[in-house]
């Protein structure tokens, strides 16, 4: 398996993710921002991406409350049916999504 071993040598790379996060509890209403940025694990093509996360929640003990925000950013590049002899179209992804969620404790 030499050559599969020196194709996934060349194909992809060591990457690196970050994760940070902040909460404010200022009971029962609770704040809280979040970063995140995933590493392209290949070696030429950029797959990165950056989360950006906002949210806001009511916690007391009979239920709790939760909505957030998270934007997704990431951008790679699309060769049409996949033609050497044609450059490369930058594509740039943004998502947004918003998450609500409610709970109920008995």
């Amino acid at each position: 398996f030499e050559d599969e071993n020196r194709a996934i040598e060349n194909d992809y790379q060591q990457t690196e993710n970050i994760k940070l996060g902040v909460e404010m509890n200022m009971k029962p209403i609770m704040f809280r921002v979040g970063y995140s940025k995933y590493g392209s694990p290949f070696a030429t093509k950029d797959f990165s991406r950056e989360n950006f996360s906002y949210g806001v929640g009511i916690n007391n003990s009979s239920y709790f409350i939760d909505v957030a925000y998270v934007l997704s950013q990431s951008s790679s590049q699309y060769k049409l049916y996949g033609d050497e002899h044609i450059n490369p179209t930058d594509l740039t992804n943004t998502n947004h999504s918003l998450l609500f969620t409610i709970g109920f404790r008995y």
